[in-house]
């Protein structure tokens, strides 16, 4: 990560629909990083959501990025289409890591990818986009004035 990003604060609003909430489910944000030219995964973190009761949560945390990923072994078994990784701010929590066209707590639910070329299918429904490209299926782009894929100016 580029030294001109460490330190930069962003506030990023999750909404979702006002449904019935089950109060005997303990609800959590996971966030995914990656790198935003190779779509390569970097890490993800776990955020528990300790009063699921309240109609409204506003969650502050800071998301540190290590360089060095855990090499301990995982706990859980993710069958052949995925990898166990763990948490990075949680290192007691694992998570199935699955593999293009595969979805799932097991990473056993195969599923077609509506995605972009040169996306990231996460999911059915969830793309990671590349560089230059948005929208819910990663089929926008954005214009900018550049030719190449290197969003720093002057050699930086």
């Amino acid at each position: 990560m580029p030294v001109r990003d460490c330190n930069t604060k962003y506030n990023i609003y999750l909404l979702y629909q006002n449904l019935p909430k089950n109060l005997s489910i303990n609800y959590s944000i996971h966030i995914d990083a990656f790198d935003k030219i190779t779509l390569d995964y970097w890490t993800s973190w776990y955020l528990p959501i300790p009063f699921s009761f309240l109609p409204v949560n506003r969650i502050a945390t800071q998301l540190q990025i290590h360089d060095i990923e855990d090499r301990e072994p995982c706990s859980l078994s993710c069958e052949n289409h995925g990898r166990c990784v763990r948490y990075t701010n949680n290192k007691s929590l694992f998570f199935c890591q699955c593999k293009h066209g595969y979805s799932g707590p097991r990473c056993n639910i195969q599923h077609r990818c509506s995605c972009a070329n040169n996306s990231y299918c996460l999911t059915s429904s969830i793309c990671v986009c590349s560089l230059h490209k948005f929208g819910p299926r990663c089929y926008l782009k954005i214009s900018i004035g550049q030719s190449n894929n290197n969003p720093c100016q002057h050699n930086g």
